[in-house]
């Protein structure tokens, strides 16, 4: 089981730039350790972190609000 990951580990696994994440980091919204010069995240964070965002709507309910269902 792996408990960190690397800066291109959690870029991959969120699906967000460098400056993003380190933005992410910055605003206490993930943490990061250093191990050395490494800088690491916690896998269980990054999970917590995604299952947090709120859902999109879906088409049908975004084509509702906009008025233009059938």
């Amino acid at each position: 089981m792996k408990l960190l990951t690397d800066i291109q580990g959690a870029m991959a696994a969120l699906g967000v730039s460098r400056a993003t994440l380190y933005r992410l980091i910055a605003t206490g919204r993930l943490r990061a350790v250093k191990l050395g010069r490494a800088t690491r995240l916690y896998v269980e964070d990054i999970e917590a972190f995604a299952r947090s965002l709120p859902m999109a709507p879906s088409l049908s309910t975004r084509e509702r609000l906009s008025g233009h269902d059938r």
